[in-house]
């Protein structure tokens, strides 16, 4: 009867070691799940990212337009946006600037180009500040880069352009800057 029990005994062994083995390979699966769960949720939060960057980016180019074709005027610029006096722009990191009716415009061009292919894509919106003239790049001058030829008696206005986007999701923020020069007479 003995050599029985220790065959019993060496079983109960063999069953307990199986599931200390099961246990840490269950937990060694759950760990590697979880650790790919939020590398898919970083990743989707960097593309996110980089597209709220680019609708900026397009946005920038999208206002930079208006300034260039002439669609704005020098008396649309006063204290109301989005086309605003020198000094007299917003604080960009103001989340009431950025609301709608919070003095900032929407670029609906850039956002009908981006949401073809991201539905949820939020309306990037940016604001222009009149900076004032801007020399011919001598001395004490700024040079405006891209502006080889300045309007007449050599002076451009300069303007500085501040877009917000949210990206696909609405969940990434992107601030861009940017000047341009334009002779809008």
């Amino acid at each position: 009867m003995q050599a029985s029990s220790g065959m019993q005994r060496q079983q109960g062994a063999t069953l307990i070691m199986t599931l200390l083995v099961l246990l840490v390979v269950s937990l060694l699966a759950i760990s590697s799940a979880e650790r790919a769960t939020l590398q898919d949720r970083m990743v989707g939060s960097q593309r996110d990212a980089d597209i709220a960057f680019e609708m900026a980016e397009d946005a920038l180019s999208e206002a930079e337009t208006l300034l260039e074709t002439g669609q704005v005027t020098p008396a649309d610029f006063s204290t109301q946006g989005p086309f605003y006096s020198q000094g007299e722009a917003p604080d960009p990191f103001e989340h009431a600037t950025w609301e709608p009716g919070g003095g900032s415009r929407e670029a609906t061009a850039t956002h009908n180009r981006w949401v073809q292919e991201y539905s949820d894509a939020t309306i990037p919106r940016f604001i222009i500040e009149r900076i004032g003239r801007i020399g011919d790049g001598g001395e004490g001058g700024v040079m405006v880069g891209g502006r080889q030829q300045l309007a007449a008696g050599g002076q451009m206005e300069g303007y500085r352009i501040i877009v917000r986007s949210r990206g696909a999701t609405g969940h990434s923020d992107r601030i861009l800057e940017g000047y341009f020069a334009a002779d809008l007479r």
